[in-house]
């Protein structure tokens, strides 16, 4: 009985991380970069991390966070406002490669995120704190507490690479009659 309830806690969970993701993917439409394999990682830890400030957000009468209107932000990738004054710019960032970590370094040189938070991935922020102080940053960029291992597998459903089903679908098409054909694909 014990092994049933486990079990169907298991996919409970799933479901629940499954829908979540879905809704990470919906809220990526439409940002640059979101069907692209790299920057799709970064809008997914964008919507991700609005929705955890959110979450904090809640105990803060009137005080929330948004993505930006631009779906190019260079600066700013979210706005804290309480009420209508804002009170926090933050720039996400999911880029924990030693490229990428060392491109951050350089908008910070070139005065870039002056005015705003950075705020990376766990792994992003790992690599930016550790290599910043030896090329002369004193910025710190805060841990998210979210994984690019995360951010990742949510671009890599919104890209439609994650599910092997897709591919076995496609696979078998020709084998399939028109309306098994049909019935397959509207699953």
């Amino acid at each position: 009985m014990n092994e049933n309830k486990e079990k169907t806690a298991g996919n409970l969970a799933n479901s629940v991380v499954e829908g979540y993701d879905y809704s990470v993917a919906v809220r990526m439409s439409g940002r640059a970069g979101a069907y692209s394999p790299t920057g799709g990682k970064g809008n997914a830890f964008e919507v991700m991390y609005s929705d955890k400030k959110n979450l904090s957000n809640l105990l803060k009468p009137d005080t929330t966070t948004t993505l930006t209107n631009s779906s190019t932000a260079r600066q700013v990738d979210l706005v804290t406002k309480k009420g209508n004054r804002i009170i926090e710019r933050i720039q996400c960032k999911d880029t924990p490669s030693a490229k990428g970590t060392m491109d951050t370094i350089k908008r910070v040189q070139n005065g870039q995120y002056r005015t705003t938070q950075l705020v990376g991935t766990s792994e992003s922020a790992a690599a930016f704190n550790a290599k910043a102080p030896s090329q002369g940053v004193t910025k710190v960029m805060k841990d998210s507490g979210i994984s690019t291992k995360d951010t990742t597998r949510v671009s890599n459903k919104f890209n439609g690479v994650q599910s092997s089903m897709r591919q076995n679908r496609r696979q078998n098409s020709e084998e399939l009659s028109e309306e098994e054909w049909l019935r397959w694909n509207q699953s």
